[in-house]
């Protein structure tokens, strides 16, 4: 009867102190940790990922494992070219003026001349026709000859460029047909020859509008092929034949239209 008196003590007192730490555990852990729950009758415990400070982390993960995703560029639309080339403008131009030198005596000249114009440089073909003259044979007294020349020059030219006055230098070649007609009782046959010169021009233009300019140009000539034109055979040896120079000049005025 003792010993069981006695067993029923150490119960007792067993119960009291798991009575004293589940009171003592039971708070705490409800308050520490709010995302651990106790399953009822299993007696073990589980996290739960409901709390704010699990979300948190949650974000913070995925946003470190997650690579950026790049914003694709937008392409140009299928009309609108993506390389746009150099584009030059064409025209032309029509000028006259005076020449002097080439042939022999001074005159009149007109040219027609096409253009194409870029910003910084511009290429230029055209002729030019220099009206006929009458030029004396050397040493002679009434012996002469009508000259004229008609020629082909193609040149390309650097450009100054200040708001709408333009300021071309160009530099060329030119090769004509250089006829002589005799005049009056010349004893002499209408002849051509070649000549072929090199020449530079300096210009200047002003744009009035968009499609007109006023152009104005001084032109130098130096002569490479040099054409003689002599008469008949029995007045050769008393005769000289005559011969271009081989410097000329030109000063030209003109209007320069722009195409497209």
């Amino acid at each position: 009867m003792i010993q069981l008196l006695s067993s029923f003590a150490d119960l007792r007192v067993s119960a009291l102190m798991v009575a004293a730490l589940l009171i003592f555990l039971g708070p705490a852990g409800a308050e520490a940790s709010p995302g651990v729950q106790a399953v009822s009758g299993l007696g073990i415990t589980q996290t739960s990922s409901a709390g704010p400070s699990a979300a948190r982390v949650q974000t913070a993960t995925a946003a470190w494992s997650t690579p950026p995703t790049p914003t694709p560029t937008p392409l140009p639309p299928l009309d609108q070219p993506r390389i746009r080339g150099v584009r030059a403008d064409i025209g032309f131009r029509l000028q006259g003026g005076l020449t002097a030198g080439v042939l022999v005596t001074s005159g009149a000249s007109v040219a027609l001349t096409g253009v194409a114009i870029w910003r910084r440089f511009r290429a230029e073909i055209g002729g030019r026709y220099r009206l006929p003259r009458a030029a004396p044979f050397p040493k002679t007294s009434g012996i002469a000859a009508r000259l004229s020349i008609f020629e082909l020059e193609g040149r390309g030219c650097g450009v100054l460029n200040f708001g709408r006055l333009t300021t071309p230098m160009c530099l060329g070649l030119s090769a004509g047909r250089w006829s002589a007609d005799p005049v009056g009782n010349t004893p002499a046959s209408p002849t051509a020859e070649l000549f072929v010169g090199t020449h530079i021009l300096m210009s200047a233009r002003y744009e009035v509008d968009p499609h007109l300019a006023l152009w104005v140009g001084a032109q130098g000539t130096i002569g490479l092929v040099m054409p003689q034109i002599r008469l008949d055979e029995e007045f050769t040896t008393a005769v000289d034949p005559l011969t271009p120079r081989r410097f000329g000049t030109a000063l030209e005025i003109g209007v320069e239209v722009k195409l497209f």
